[in-house]
């Protein structure tokens, strides 16, 4: 164990403040969306859900301050058997879980392994990213890294938990601090950018628009056949996005999930 020194010197308190502000910044919402101004509740009763998400910001503050007492090396050994125990857990919910709100993502006893998850998909990428021999610019451990997130995604989504499943999305930012290639974060932005487009501007403008676009960058660039045939294949791919966005938002998903993204 550590002294309590070293423990103060390891704390990344601008994180922590950072954090807390978070928690604190929710916990306000959850007061202010479930205020009924007939009855005189408070941040603090029990009985509301404010009240209900103090006990759980005490709960995890006692928990953060007890885990600070464990070197590193013990969270690193047990990454993968809590990553593992995780998904076995997503795996029940998915045939004995409880539904609630439309989707089944709830055991019997009122937890959900998702937000379980989230913690292990963490631990499991960091102590992989970790090691020695992983080098974010070689295909293998992108794909290795890949998978940590989608296993848990494709179960959660599975279970109709489309919110969820939408935050793992932010793990694969870590990777480009860790020497994954911008040009792949330019492809995600961009494909985040066309998709929300096709939600907020009528889908003939955006082919049109991307088909002008196409002879214009043909028009600029110097014709080779290399060049050509790579506007062609990003015009196509950008063409069946929007396609495949849309049908996806509108014949797959259920209304309020379709709510949840709009």
């Amino acid at each position: 164990m550590r002294t309590k020194s070293n423990i103060l010197a390891h704390i990344d308190w601008l994180l922590l403040v950072l954090y807390a502000s978070l928690v604190i910044f929710g916990w306000f919402n959850i007061y202010a969306v479930s205020y009924e101004p007939a009855y005189n509740h408070g941040l603090f009763d029990v009985s509301r859900s404010a009240g209900k998400q103090f006990l759980w910001i005490i709960t995890t503050i006692s928990i953060f301050f007890i885990s600070l007492f464990f070197e590193a090396r013990f969270y690193q050994s047990l990454a993968y058997a809590f990553y593992g125990f995780t998904i076995l857990l997503l795996l029940g919910t998915l045939f004995w879980g409880v539904s609630v709100g439309g989707h089944k993502a709830w055991l019997q006893w009122g937890g959900q392994p998702s937000e379980l998850a989230k913690l292990a998909c963490a631990m499991a990428i960091a102590k992989y990213v970790d090691e020695a021999n992983t080098q974010l610019t070689k295909l293998k451990p992108q794909l290795i890294l890949l998978s940590f997130i989608l296993l848990p995604v494709v179960i959660i989504l599975l279970q109709g938990d489309l919110g969820s499943g939408l935050v793992f999305v932010a793990f694969i930012i870590v990777f480009y601090r860790e020497g994954l290639s911008p040009w792949l974060l330019l492809v995600g932005i961009s494909i985040v950018t066309i998709s929300v487009l096709t939600l907020l501007v009528p889908r003939i403008y955006l082919i049109i628009g991307t088909l002008s676009g196409a002879l214009i960058l043909i028009g600029l660039v110097r014709r080779t056949l290399k060049k050509i045939m790579l506007v062609v294949l990003m015009t196509l791919g950008t063409l069946v996005l929007i396609e495949g966005f849309n049908f996806f938002v509108e014949k797959i998903l259920k209304p309020h999930q379709q709510n949840r993204i709009k």
